[in-house]
């Protein structure tokens, strides 16, 4: 089985900075970024926003490998990239890739 490198900008709230975490997780061909981030959520407890998972909402919105991308419409094209997962800037995180969705003061 193909394995997908993610690494994850984390906010934590009780230390009040990141931490960068990677992962490995199974690639499927054809994935979004959005399944990547469910699963993380449902096996490493990575916190993370989504709505329509169409693209309408803009509330999956996170940065890519340096580029603000909606996580439901990202897909990943191959295996062997290593995605870096961070919250906006423009936003004051909550949580791991939670971010208020007012903008920083």
């Amino acid at each position: 089985m193909e394995m997908l490198t993610v690494k994850v900008k984390r906010y934590v709230p009780e230390k009040g900075s990141f931490d960068l975490e990677s992962f490995q997780i199974p690639y499927e061909k054809g994935m979004s970024l959005l399944m990547v981030l469910e699963y993380l959520y449902e096996e490493k407890d990575v916190h993370f926003r989504h709505s329509c998972d169409v693209g309408l909402c803009a509330i999956c919105i996170v940065k890519v490998n340096g580029k603000n991308r909606l996580a439901c419409k990202e897909s990943i094209d191959r295996s062997d990239e290593v995605l870096v997962v961070e919250p906006l800037e423009t936003f004051r995180p909550i949580r791991d890739l939670v971010v208020t969705l007012a903008k920083k003061e």
